[in-house]
């Protein structure tokens, strides 16, 4: 299979967190505390490409344009190694994988449980993401890939009581997880039935062509090579 600009473009970036690590690492650049600066570097990382993926089917909606469909699920699977990688850290570098202690030391913060949710869920969504599963499961496959707003809205709220954040107040450093709350929920909204159909139709009405007229994206969905 050709692998387009955009795919390739996509794979690049992906990788451009855990090289940075990787540099910081080598060079003594991880701060005073490493594995809590890995912790939170791995854990911005999971929910920015998480975001990234809940979005292109909504793009695709929004502008008729297919490319982004073909890179939603590689986004998740990155979302999910990041996201791997940020509950490693915490049980094994930080904890040293000392269950006792970490249920005594955090049975009862919030933001722990809510991340513990979200991992679980978004675990179920890259197993399951294979063809494979897809027949065998059947219709209860798309019910639960519908589950990644779920995961998208436990991750944001578990990003913001991380930072202990209070968005009843706009106390705290509420900044980036209020920003990707948002952009979670215009996508969602838009993935709702009556708007999907409504702005399909308007799309068809103005005629606007099914594939995006943009120049940098008729670039970027050329092969590679």
């Amino acid at each position: 299979m050709d692998i387009t600009r955009l795919q390739f473009f996509a794979h690049l970036t992906a990788w451009v967190p855990a090289i940075l690590l990787v540099w910081d690492y080598l060079t003594g650049g991880l701060t005073a505390d490493p594995v809590q600066t890995v912790t939170q570097r791995t854990g911005r990382a999971a929910i920015f490409f998480l975001v990234l993926s809940l979005s292109c089917t909504p793009l695709n909606i929004l502008t008729g344009y297919k490319g982004t469909i073909r890179i939603r699920r590689a986004l998740g699977l990155y979302s999910f190694m990041y996201a791997a990688l940020h509950m490693i850290v915490f049980f094994v570098l930080d904890y040293r994988l000392d269950f006792s202690l970490i249920f005594l030391e955090n049975f009862n913060k919030l933001y722990l449980w809510l991340g513990f949710c979200s991992f679980l869920l978004l675990s179920a969504l890259a197993i399951t993401s294979y063809p494979w599963w897809m027949r065998l499961l059947g219709k209860a496959w798309k019910i639960l890939h519908r589950s990644v707003y779920i995961v998208g809205l436990l991750t944001v709220l578990h990003h913001l009581f991380a930072r202990k954040g209070n968005l009843i107040s706009l106390q705290g450093d509420i900044g980036a997880p209020l920003v990707y709350g948002v952009i979670v929920v215009i996508l969602l909204v838009l993935r709702t039935p009556i708007i999907k159909r409504w702005w399909i139709q308007k799309r068809l009405k103005l005629k606007l062509p099914r594939e995006f007229p943009g120049l940098i994206l008729r670039y970027l969905d050329k092969p590679l090579f």
